[in-house]
């Protein structure tokens, strides 16, 4: 009888209307009765290329590329700028296949992004510790097929 209750009152709450207007669909478990609220949909935008803007990282993931050698990948958001689409930016760092070229150029691309985000370059840090941090930059324009037009960090300030 307990179990019984709990999913009555299980059901009876995923059929209760979500409050959240940022949420406009309701929380129906079943999806063929939802109505879903399309009046405040925008189109996200690319800022012009050279816009210098103040980003912040909302998330870092770890990847590994062909080569075996590990990356971050930084989303950053535009700060004041709602409608603009999130950057996604790679941070990658030097690996046991790299030339000595390469982890210069690497090395010196991490630093040039602590320095942006006022980190101390002498202290260890971690991925969760860049999560908040904001930067200024440069913004370019990439262009693809899967994701058309995409604002690019050119460079770090």
């Amino acid at each position: 009888m307990k179990l019984l209750t709990q999913t009555k009152r299980k059901l009876q709450m995923s059929k209760t209307k979500n409050t959240n207007d940022s949420a406009p669909f309701d929380t129906f478990e079943d999806l063929t009765s939802f109505v879903p609220n399309f009046e405040d949909v925008y189109e996200e935008v690319v800022l012009p290329v050279g816009t210098e803007a103040q980003i912040q990282i909302v998330s870092v993931d770890t990847g590994t590329d062909k080569n075996g050698g590990t990356y971050w990948r930084l989303r950053c958001e535009i700060l004041d700028q709602p409608t603009a689409k999130d950057i996604t930016t790679f941070i990658s760092f030097p690996g046991p296949s790299d030339d000595a070229k390469r982890v210069n150029r690497k090395k010196l691309s991490l630093m040039r992004m602590m320095q942006s985000l006022k980190m101390d370059l002498t202290k260890p840090f971690s991925q969760s510790d860049l999560i908040g941090l904001t930067a200024w930059v440069i913004l370019g324009i990439q262009s693809s097929d899967e994701y058309g037009d995409q604002n690019i960090i050119k460079r770090w300030l």
